[in-house]
């Protein structure tokens, strides 16, 4: 019964040992950051024209932290956060949000955006 016991607790010790080490080294990184200091992202190219028609880079908002939400009209976890989104953006107006519209016609985006209040520029994917 004794020898039971302790093989009991060197099962409670691994058991409650080894996720506390495994969440311990989420945060251990190989370059020597912790991917978490808010530097410049280098190399991120987002440009094209926005559904209103007028050009956009995502280069003028250098400086600033950007959101970029990647949705369509017929995505329901993309309706479904959509109202959040729109929230987000105006409560937090320091931080650029910008959206790109996804294998979407022009008809069913336009639509998403009233239905939405949708005021952040929006993208088209060229793809």
């Amino acid at each position: 019964m004794r020898r039971r016991r302790s093989v009991l607790g060197v099962w409670m010790v691994a058991a409650v040992s080894l996720p506390v080490l495994l969440l311990a080294s989420c945060g251990v990184s190989d370059t020597g950051g912790d991917g978490a200091t808010g530097g410049a992202t280098p190399g991120i190219v987002l440009a094209g024209t926005t559904v209103d028609g007028e050009a956009f880079d995502v280069a003028s908002y250098a400086g600033r932290p950007v959101v970029v939400n990647f949705w369509a009209s017929w995505c329901g976890y993309c309706r479904e956060e959509m109202s959040d989104l729109v929230a987000f953006a105006a409560a937090h107006p320091d931080v650029a949000v910008i959206g790109v519209a996804v294998n979407d016609s022009e008809t069913d985006a336009a639509r998403m955006i009233l239905d939405y209040g949708i005021t952040f520029p929006t993208v088209w994917d060229p793809d």
